[in-house]
Protein backbone atom coordinates (compact mmCIF):
# COMPACT_ATOMS: atom_id res chain seq x y z
CA UNK A 1 0.00 0.00 0.00
CA UNK A 2 1.54 3.28 -1.10
CA UNK A 3 1.54 6.24 1.26
CA UNK A 4 -0.26 9.25 -0.19
CA UNK A 5 1.79 12.34 0.74
CA UNK A 6 -1.21 14.59 -0.01
CA UNK A 7 -3.50 12.72 2.39
CA UNK A 8 -4.57 14.54 5.53
CA UNK A 9 -5.52 12.99 8.84
CA UNK A 10 -8.25 14.36 11.09
CA UNK A 11 -9.53 13.47 14.53
CA UNK A 12 -13.23 14.00 15.27
CA UNK A 13 -14.90 13.72 18.67
CA UNK A 14 -18.48 12.51 18.72
CA UNK A 15 -20.83 10.45 20.89
CA UNK A 16 -21.67 6.87 20.08
CA UNK A 17 -25.16 6.64 18.51
CA UNK A 18 -25.88 3.06 19.54
CA UNK A 19 -27.34 3.44 23.03
CA UNK A 20 -28.37 5.87 25.71
CA UNK A 21 -24.95 5.82 27.42
CA UNK A 22 -23.61 8.28 24.80
CA UNK A 23 -19.98 7.18 25.20
CA UNK A 24 -17.41 9.57 23.81
CA UNK A 25 -15.77 8.59 20.53
CA UNK A 26 -12.51 9.57 18.93
CA UNK A 27 -12.81 8.96 15.19
CA UNK A 28 -9.68 9.22 13.06
CA UNK A 29 -10.15 9.76 9.34
CA UNK A 30 -7.83 10.12 6.37
CA UNK A 31 -8.77 12.23 3.36
CA UNK A 32 -7.02 11.62 0.05
CA UNK A 33 -7.77 11.96 -3.65
CA UNK A 34 -9.89 8.77 -3.39
CA UNK A 35 -12.10 10.22 -0.64
CA UNK A 36 -12.35 10.05 3.12
CA UNK A 37 -11.93 6.81 5.03
CA UNK A 38 -12.23 5.96 8.70
CA UNK A 39 -8.86 4.89 10.06
CA UNK A 40 -9.95 4.05 13.59
CA UNK A 41 -12.66 4.50 16.20
CA UNK A 42 -11.82 4.35 19.88
CA UNK A 43 -13.09 5.65 23.18
CA UNK A 44 -12.37 9.31 23.88
CA UNK A 45 -10.21 9.54 27.01
CA UNK A 46 -11.22 13.20 27.45
CA UNK A 47 -14.96 12.44 27.56
CA UNK A 48 -16.22 13.44 31.03
CA UNK A 49 -18.73 10.60 31.25
CA UNK A 50 -17.23 7.54 29.58
CA UNK A 51 -13.54 8.36 30.27
CA UNK A 52 -12.39 6.43 27.19
CA UNK A 53 -14.57 3.36 27.78
CA UNK A 54 -16.16 1.91 24.66
CA UNK A 55 -18.23 -1.26 24.55
CA UNK A 56 -17.95 -3.86 21.73
CA UNK A 57 -20.82 -2.21 19.84
CA UNK A 58 -18.94 1.08 19.73
CA UNK A 59 -15.75 -0.63 18.66
CA UNK A 60 -17.70 -2.18 15.75
CA UNK A 61 -18.88 1.19 14.36
CA UNK A 62 -16.14 1.23 11.71
CA UNK A 63 -17.21 -2.22 10.51
CA UNK A 64 -20.86 -1.14 10.45
CA UNK A 65 -19.98 2.00 8.49
CA UNK A 66 -17.97 0.03 5.92
CA UNK A 67 -20.34 -2.95 5.61
CA UNK A 68 -20.99 -3.49 1.89
CA UNK A 69 -24.61 -4.46 2.68
CA UNK A 70 -25.30 -1.21 4.55
CA UNK A 71 -28.03 0.91 2.98
CA UNK A 72 -26.60 4.26 1.97
CA UNK A 73 -29.55 5.67 0.04
CA UNK A 74 -33.26 4.98 -0.47
CA UNK A 75 -34.22 1.88 -2.44
CA UNK A 76 -37.40 1.20 -4.45
CA UNK A 77 -38.75 -2.30 -4.98
CA UNK A 78 -38.90 -3.31 -8.63
CA UNK A 79 -42.39 -3.79 -10.09
CA UNK A 80 -41.71 -7.49 -10.63
CA UNK A 81 -40.57 -7.74 -6.95
CA UNK A 82 -37.23 -9.21 -8.06
CA UNK A 83 -35.15 -6.77 -6.01
CA UNK A 84 -34.51 -3.11 -5.36
CA UNK A 85 -33.06 -0.17 -7.29
CA UNK A 86 -31.45 2.93 -5.76
CA UNK A 87 -33.34 6.23 -5.98
CA UNK A 88 -32.51 9.76 -4.82
CA UNK A 89 -33.82 11.24 -1.57
CA UNK A 90 -36.06 13.76 -3.34
CA UNK A 91 -37.61 11.03 -5.45
CA UNK A 92 -38.14 8.81 -2.39
CA UNK A 93 -39.87 11.55 -0.40
CA UNK A 94 -41.99 12.52 -3.42
CA UNK A 95 -43.16 8.93 -3.74
CA UNK A 96 -43.96 8.75 -0.03
CA UNK A 97 -45.93 12.02 -0.30
CA UNK A 98 -47.82 10.65 -3.31
CA UNK A 99 -48.59 7.18 -1.95
CA UNK A 100 -49.21 7.83 1.76
CA UNK A 101 -52.38 10.01 1.64
CA UNK A 102 -54.41 7.44 -0.39
CA UNK A 103 -53.48 4.74 2.14
CA UNK A 104 -54.67 6.99 4.97
CA UNK A 105 -57.90 7.70 3.13
CA UNK A 106 -58.53 4.00 2.47
CA UNK A 107 -57.51 2.57 5.87
CA UNK A 108 -57.87 5.47 8.33
CA UNK A 109 -55.71 7.80 10.37
CA UNK A 110 -53.95 4.98 12.25
CA UNK A 111 -52.48 3.55 9.06
CA UNK A 112 -49.09 5.17 9.69
CA UNK A 113 -47.01 4.95 12.85
CA UNK A 114 -43.84 6.70 13.88
CA UNK A 115 -41.56 4.62 16.07
CA UNK A 116 -38.64 6.16 17.89
CA UNK A 117 -36.40 3.77 19.76
CA UNK A 118 -32.97 3.51 21.21
CA UNK A 119 -30.97 5.75 21.20
CA UNK A 120 -33.17 8.63 19.99
CA UNK A 121 -35.72 8.16 22.75
CA UNK A 122 -32.95 8.74 25.32
CA UNK A 123 -31.35 11.78 23.66
CA UNK A 124 -33.50 14.88 23.85
CA UNK A 125 -31.82 16.47 20.83
CA UNK A 126 -32.47 13.49 18.56
CA UNK A 127 -35.96 13.01 19.97
CA UNK A 128 -36.79 16.67 19.30
CA UNK A 129 -35.35 16.37 15.79
CA UNK A 130 -37.66 13.45 14.99
CA UNK A 131 -40.68 15.17 16.46
CA UNK A 132 -40.13 18.37 14.51
CA UNK A 133 -38.37 18.17 11.16
CA UNK A 134 -38.66 14.47 10.33
CA UNK A 135 -42.20 13.89 11.50
CA UNK A 136 -43.88 16.81 9.69
CA UNK A 137 -45.30 14.54 7.03
CA UNK A 138 -46.64 12.22 9.73
CA UNK A 139 -48.37 15.05 11.59
CA UNK A 140 -49.94 16.18 8.34
CA UNK A 141 -51.37 12.78 7.57
CA UNK A 142 -51.92 10.98 10.88
CA UNK A 143 -53.91 11.33 14.05
CA UNK A 144 -52.07 12.03 17.32
CA UNK A 145 -50.83 8.96 19.19
CA UNK A 146 -53.52 7.27 21.24
CA UNK A 147 -51.06 5.76 23.67
CA UNK A 148 -47.36 5.61 24.27
CA UNK A 149 -45.84 2.17 24.47
CA UNK A 150 -42.54 0.96 25.70
CA UNK A 151 -40.22 -1.59 24.17
CA UNK A 152 -40.34 -4.77 26.28
CA UNK A 153 -36.58 -5.22 25.95
CA UNK A 154 -36.09 -1.92 27.83
CA UNK A 155 -38.49 -2.86 30.63
CA UNK A 156 -37.15 -4.02 33.98
CA UNK A 157 -37.30 -7.73 34.66
CA UNK A 158 -40.38 -8.86 36.55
Amino acid sequence: MAIDAAATDHTHTRICPLCEACCGLEIRTRTSAEGTAIVSIRGNDADPFSHGYLCPKGVALKDLHEDPDRLRQPMRRRADRSGFDPVGWDEAFEEIARRLPPLREQFGADTVALTIGNPASHKIGLFSYFLTSRARWARATCSPPRRWTRCPSNSPAA
